[in-house]
């Protein structure tokens, strides 16, 4: 099953059903192992629909017992996003967060989703390969009753629903190993930013997520023409990234550009066939420098925030 920021999903930060609780989303996942991809690519897809998500500072795990704050946080969320990771069980910080959800699911209804990230459900339910040897060192050292209370909670979101990224992404990487530029949709920061400066995109590429890489505005040396190959792309998001190129394909259907950089967008950007454009918190305050009414008119969805 196929991972994708749907906001039929999850609630709307405005509906009735979750004006009771504080969260719509609360994001339990180990930082060391997606950080910088899968967790700030979720992130900030549930931000730009609007989904009030929470995310826990990292900083605050390093040798620090779970606080009320963050048990609190997850109490007022409706929904859980549990991304299970190799190394997730080497936290105990991440299972006292997953016991303390598991019981809010049992006690007030909240919906657990879990996301098993490069690992199999058998393996979280089992405590097996990655999720055992933890463990040996837990029964050494902890105490009994708060081991077996995780041993619970994964035995459980082990046997939920959910969504398997081991059976979608790795496909995509198949297409072609060793050049990036030739697959149908890139999403990993580092294979972007290689495409990107070396102008090695291609035909192939249907699709492309860029999310800055410590979640934050950042500036690139990216060639201004990288994107003038892509002549088959389609789907292009943006976040963060202070770099305005010269040239954007013509066929290109959806832009969605979160703190867009510049005051307006490139003339050259023709964009016939665009039918989404979305330019979040940007600095835009005029579409074009000269007025483009025939793409204005096909437009479907308009949104500046």
């Amino acid at each position: 099953m196929g991972m994708e920021a749907d906001s039929s999903s999850f609630p709307s930060s405005s509906s009735s059903s979750t004006a009771q609780r504080k969260y719509d989303v609360f994001l339990s996942f180990r930082g060391e192992d997606t950080r910088n991809n899968f967790m700030d690519h979720l992130f900030n897809a549930l931000k730009g629909k609007g989904i009030h998500t929470f995310r826990d500072d990292e900083e605050l795990k390093k040798g620090k017992a779970i606080g009320p704050e963050l048990l609190e946080a997850i109490k007022e969320s409706k929904f859980a996003v549990i991304i299970l990771s190799k190394d997730y069980a080497s936290s105990t910080w991440c299972l006292d967060e997953l016991a303390h959800i598991i019981f809010c699911k049992e006690e007030k209804g909240m919906t657990v989703l879990p996301v098993f990230h490069y690992v199999d459900p058998s393996d979280v339910r089992k405590q097996r390969k990655t999720f055992e040897q933890p463990f040996v060192e837990y029964e050494k050292k902890e105490n009994k009753e708060r081991v077996e209370k995780w041993r619970v909670a994964l035995r459980q979101v082990g046997n939920l629903a959910g969504w398997h990224l081991k059976d979608t992404r790795n496909i995509v990487r198949q297409e072609c190993l060793d050049d990036p530029g030739k697959r149908s949709r890139l999403w990993d920061y580092e294979d972007i930013d290689k495409v990107l400066k070396k102008n090695k995109g291609t035909e192939a590429l249907k699709a492309m997520d860029i999310v800055s890489t410590y979640n934050e505005q950042q500036v690139v040396c990216w060639n201004p023409e990288a994107f003038s190959k892509m002549e088959n792309l389609k789907y292009l998001r943006i976040y963060g990234i202070l770099h305005v190129p010269t040239h954007l394909p013509n066929d290109l259907r959806i832009l969605d550009w979160i703190l867009y950089p510049s005051k307006y967008l490139q003339s050259s950007f023709q964009l016939a066939e665009l039918v989404k454009l979305c330019l979040q918190q940007s600095k835009i305050e005029q579409l074009w420098t000269g007025i483009k009414v025939s793409i204005l008119l096909k437009l479907c969805f308009f949104k500046l925030q």
